[in-house]
Formats: C-alpha cells, structure tokens, sequence
C-alpha cells in the first residue's frame, strides 16, 4: 500500500539501489513508469477536470524526467566503466614493466659475467679459477634479490686443466675437474658454494641447445628458504661455439610483495601468471603454483580483442 501512494519514493530507492549494483538503471526506471501508470488510473478518477489536467501535465513532465534521468545514468555507467577498464589496463602495464624490469636486471648481471668468461676462455694461461668463484660470489652478496647464481664450462673448455683439477681438487671440481660452480644464500644469509655436476638438467641444457639467453618456468618451494625462484642463463661461447653456461635463481617474494599492494579502482586484486597460466603471484598463497584454469577463456578473448584493437 504504501508504494501505491508514494511512486516517486519507490524510484528514489531503487536509484539509489542501482548506484551499487550496476548496470541496472534502465530497469529501474521502468519499473517507476509502470508503478506510475498503474496507480494513476486509480488517482485521477477521485479528482475534477483542472485537476486531472494539472496530475496529467505533471505526470508527462515527470515520465519524461525519469526518462532523462535513465538515459544519462546509463551514458554515464558505461563512459564510466570504460574509463575504469583503460585505468586497469595501463595498471597492469605499469606494474607488468616493473616485473620485466626486476628479471631484466638479473639477466644483465648474467650477461656481463657471460662476456668475462669468454674472455677468460679466449686465453686460457690467464684463468685463475679461485678469482672466478670470488667474482660469483660477489656478485651474489650484492644483489639481494639473487638467490643463486652458477657458471659451467664443457669438458677443458674453460683453462685446458680437468685432469689436474680431478686429481688436486676433486672436493671443489668434481671427479672431471670441471668447472662447475654453485653459489647460494642461506636462510641466515651466509653464502655456501659447491660443485654441481647435473648437466642434464634445464640450466645447462637450454642455453646449451638454444645458444641464446633463456628464462625457464619458476620452481616453488625448491630453496633452501621455500621461495617462487625463477632461473635464467646465458650461454658462454667462443668462436660461435657452446662451451659454458652462466645463470641465476631470483627470488619473486619482493615481486609478491608488490603484487598484493596492487588494488584496482581500490576494490579489486591482481595476481601474476607465468607462461603456461601457472599463478606465481596471488594473494590467495594456496593458489601459488596451481594452473589458472577459470582465466583461460577470458584470457583468451581479452587477447584477441587487444590484437584486434
């Protein structure tokens, strides 16, 4: 009953509503129109002809004020939910750059220790074995965000010297005497280092088969302090020619960090995928490592309509 006297109230109310559950304004003004037209029937009939025509001009009026007031919500709602998109997306630009910018740096670190080792290889008489590992380390104690870093050689290609190596240092260089040191940060921050001999493994490999620095998929939980590590190497080569490796683990949690800070339009969240839709950023932690397969097909769409744009 009370609606049925108070039309214009049932409009304010459901205005109000649609303000916070968009897009539904255009079902509110409707819903006055035919709140309106049922009840004015009903109203009219009690009233003389000047007063009839005085509820009739005003009811015109007012229908066609409800329409405006629709029309320009709805204008409004979509200009504003386009603004919002492009906002989100130059967001994800911005913060996706500040990733790229991170992995950048290491790489760069890679590739200039990549450039030192082929100039040590280019004379063999000059390596000093001992001052290459010096050199890793110190690279390590520096950049924080660096969780290991490692250079391989192919068997005598780095000084020509395995077999003296194999029967003086086989602690540090292995049965072969081969070059093929490991560096890593503990939890207490002390650095070890050892020999790896796991060449079938992707650090060696995948520079070694493509011959041009790559970045493997991150690795969760495999630290000694349980961190998303991404790795990257560089291949070392002389005369066109493989013959070594130089890489790096870094460390995402400063990327996670900065992935929860992130809330579009202070309402929503961002999280980070790796190539194969693999969360590696979440503020959710238990989908960490977990493939994202709710994404997919909007991911999808959304990259064919960028493309097509």
């Amino acid at each position: 009953d009370f609606h049925k006297h108070h039309p214009c109230y049932i409009f304010f109310y459901l205005k109000k509503k649609a303000a916070f559950f968009q897009p539904f304004p255009e079902k509110c003004g409707l819903l006055f129109l035919r709140v309106l037209i049922n009840n004015l029937g009903k109203t009219m009939s009690k009233f003389g002809i000047s007063i009839k025509l005085i509820i009739f001009i005003c009811s015109i009026t007012l229908i066609s004020s409800a329409a405006t007031i629709t029309y320009v919500y709805t204008k409004a709602s979509t200009l504003s939910e386009i603004e919002n998109i492009e906002k989100t997306e130059q967001s994800a630009l911005m913060y996706a750059g500040k990733v790229a910018s991170t992995l950048e740096n290491t790489m760069n670190d890679c590739l200039t220790m990549a450039s030192i080792l082929e100039a040590y290889a280019q004379n063999p008489s000059s390596v000093n074995r001992r001052v290459i590992g010096k050199q890793l380390k110190k690279i390590l104690e520096t950049k924080t965000m660096i969780f290991g870093i490692w250079a391989a050689f192919e068997p005598n290609a780095l000084d020509g010297r395995d077999t003296y190596y194999a029967d003086k240092r086989k602690k540090r260089y292995g049965n072969q005497g081969r070059f093929s040191r490991y560096f890593w940060r503990q939890k207490n921050g002390n650095i070890n280092g050892v020999y790896d001999a796991s060449f079938e493994k992707n650090w060696y490999t995948k520079p070694k088969q493509f011959k041009h620095e790559v970045i493997l998929d991150p690795l969760w939980g495999k630290s000694s302090t349980d961190e998303i590590m991404v790795t990257m190497g560089v291949p070392i080569m002389k005369q066109n020619r493989f013959i070594g490796t130089v890489g790096a683990s870094v460390s995402l949690s400063t990327i996670q960090t900065m992935i929860d800070s992130i809330k579009p339009l202070d309402v929503g969240y961002s999280f980070l995928l790796d190539n194969n839709e693999n969360f590696i950023a979440h503020p959710n932690k238990s989908l960490i490592g977990t493939q994202n397969r709710s994404f997919r097909t909007s991911g999808g769409n959304h990259k064919k309509r960028r493309q097509s744009n």
